[in-house]
């Protein structure tokens, strides 16, 4: 759960509500587009069904929620996001940690948690904000 109060996908509606977006379409538009390729085992985006979105953080926020809701598991989800193209590094780092508080660290394969430049720093920093 991402809070004690709501799932991902909760959160998701109610914020794309908020914004006026309707996510729900949104992924049912993509999916038609998509066609048979609904084996989000082996999909990864990049295809022009999923949104891509310019730099502004007010166009980059209804793409985040279309992957978040979109797709099941969290690692498609940041593939699917990153191979769609646009502003990715940012939507993905909230992405990822939206993920994260849903799934867990444990969601995540190791060579995403361990490949990254100063891992050890990085873990220490969360630790230290987490308490």
């Amino acid at each position: 759960m991402l809070t004690r109060e709501k799932t991902l996908k909760e959160a998701v509606l109610e914020t794309a509500k908020k914004i006026d977006f309707d996510v729900e379409a949104s992924v049912e538009l993509a999916n038609e587009k998509a066609g048979e390729v609904q084996d989000f085992s082996k999909y990864y985006g990049g295809d022009g069904t999923d949104p891509m979105s310019p730099c502004s953080p007010e166009k980059n926020l209804p793409a985040l929620l279309h992957f978040a809701l979109r797709y099941p598991d969290p690692i498609q989800a940041l593939l699917a996001s990153a191979n769609g193209g646009g502003d990715n590094v940012p939507r993905n780092t909230a992405l990822g940690a939206l993920l994260g508080a849903e799934y867990g660290l444990l969601a995540f394969p190791e060579s995403f948690r361990t490949g990254l430049l100063h891992t050890i720093q990085i873990e220490a920093e969360i630790s230290g904000l987490l308490g």
